[in-house]
């Protein structure tokens, strides 16, 4: 699964407050919130000074969730390069001021290998009790690739979900089954039959605007 060149592209992941919701309160008092909003990528882009013309922006969860990625439309061939186009983008967002306010409840920054998505973090914020996990090193990383791929490629959602650790009330099956979709369609790994299967499931469940 190595790559014959490895190049950079800068990153970014934020975690943001909703920016309204509803609530209500139990007969004993207890508050819940629910019916989060968030903000849209090219609003948060546009609060944060990163100019959505240079970032393509997700949100790996799902619209409308709380974790956004950035991730520069521009492959840098030289790590150094990358890395320093990373801290310049992070000092001059308004990134740590939002996150002073409470608007951003955690964030990080680095680079990441365009080629397999290994990342190498330079810096974070956050709350003592809301830190991001440690990353893998690229060995286990790439071990870590190598078995999504397997899984993605089987289609089975229950391995899926016991792989990446998350409850259905975080992700539901029907998430799942488009992440693994999306690995098998633009996999070089996999049968050409099994890309066209899933590009074709992915067509037929698109969300509707």
């Amino acid at each position: 699964m190595e790559p014959q060149r490895v190049t950079y592209k800068v990153l970014i992941d934020l975690e943001a407050k909703p920016i309204s919701y509803k609530s209500f309160e139990t007969i004993c008092g207890d508050t819940y919130e629910y019916a989060d909003r968030y903000p849209t990528p090219g609003k948060l882009a546009n609060v944060l000074n990163l100019d959505a013309g240079h970032f393509q922006i997700d949100q790996p969860i799902g619209e409308n969730s709380e974790f956004y990625r950035f991730t520069t439309f521009t492959n840098y061939f030289q790590e150094t390069t990358a890395a320093e186009q990373a801290q310049k983008v992070w000092n001059q967002s308004q990134i740590l001021q939002q996150f002073k306010t409470g608007e951003i409840i955690r964030g990080r920054f680095g680079y990441q290998e365009a080629e397999t998505g290994f990342t190498i973090l330079l810096g974070a914020c956050g709350q003592t009790d809301h830190v991001w996990q440690e990353d893998k090193n690229r060995k286990d990383f790439m071990e870590w690739k190598a078995l999504r791929e397997s899984l993605s490629y089987a289609l089975d959602v229950n391995d899926y979900r016991d792989f990446l650790g998350v409850s259905t009330e975080l992700i539901n099956d029907e998430r799942l089954l488009e992440f693994m979709h999306e690995t098998r369609s633009n996999s070089r790994f996999v049968p050409d039959d099994a890309r066209r299967e899933s590009r074709v499931w992915l067509a037929q469940h698109k969300p509707l605007d």
